[in-house]
């Protein structure tokens, strides 16, 4: 199936557009952010599930080698409101500048949301409504986010076992605070996940960030490798 899935192009082609965008991030910016993280989900009681995260921020910059930003752990848990509309809280504890010699960085955050997709063929289309409480020291910002996104896999109508699946997704997020100018970002994304097996699959993803559009804007790029499980 991957050969077969090779010979149609789409793969090569994705992998060709993710090196380009790699390579014009590098050229423009003089750093690239690496995000790597595994990911648990399981099944609780009746329409309930959870999901624990664990995840690290890499960043390598020109001529100052690799900085370790933050470890972070996140647990959530959604409640399956209908077949396509999920409802979920979460918490996420970030530790920043771990290997610094400075005061102690942490992070708080409260996360609540809504989301819903529905297919159309062998697409998925998805939408987030997200709303997060940042508690960073002695500074509270609220941030409040939209992501659309579509997948789909590259061979077949169906995923299946050992088969890779394109998605990409765009998200807006405002920010505010007390102690914060308002915000506006942008993250576009475009990534390849493998599914290993029934329940375990793999993603590679690119993401540019555009912070601060109407004001001092600037971008990040990130390439983001994510392991989920699913018992």
């Amino acid at each position: 199936m991957i050969i077969s899935c090779i010979k149609s192009g789409k793969f090569l082609a994705l992998a060709l557009v993710m090196g380009l965008l790699l390579n014009s991030a590098k050229a423009q910016e003089d750093k690239i952010s690496y995000e790597p993280g595994v990911s648990v989900n399981y099944k609780m009681k009746s329409r309930w599930s959870a999901n624990t995260s664990l995840g690290t921020r890499l960043t390598a910059v020109e001529d100052a080698g690799t900085v370790t930003e933050f470890f972070e752990l996140s647990q959530f848990f959604t409640y399956h409101w209908l077949s396509n509309v999920k409802i979920s809280a979460g918490y996420k504890y970030r530790y920043r500048d771990p290997f610094e010699e400075e005061d102690y960085l942490y992070e708080h955050r409260f996360t609540q949301q809504i989301s819903w997709a529905h297919s159309n063929l062998n697409q998925r289309y998805a939408s987030r409504l997200r709303v997060d409480e940042r508690w960073q020291n002695d500074n509270y910002r609220w941030r409040f986010r939209y992501r659309f996104s579509l997948d789909a896999p590259l061979s077949g109508e169906e995923l299946n076992p050992k088969e890779f699946y394109a998605k990409a997704s765009n998200e807006l997020l405002y920010t505010t605070g007390k102690t914060t100018d308002a915000s506006l970002d942008n993250r576009l994304t475009a990534g390849i996940g493998y599914l290993l097996a029934q329940r375990n699959k793999m993603e590679i993803n690119f993401q540019w960030r555009s912070n601060d559009l109407f004001s001092n804007l600037n971008h990040v790029p990130f390439l983001q490798f994510n392991y989920y499980i699913q018992l």
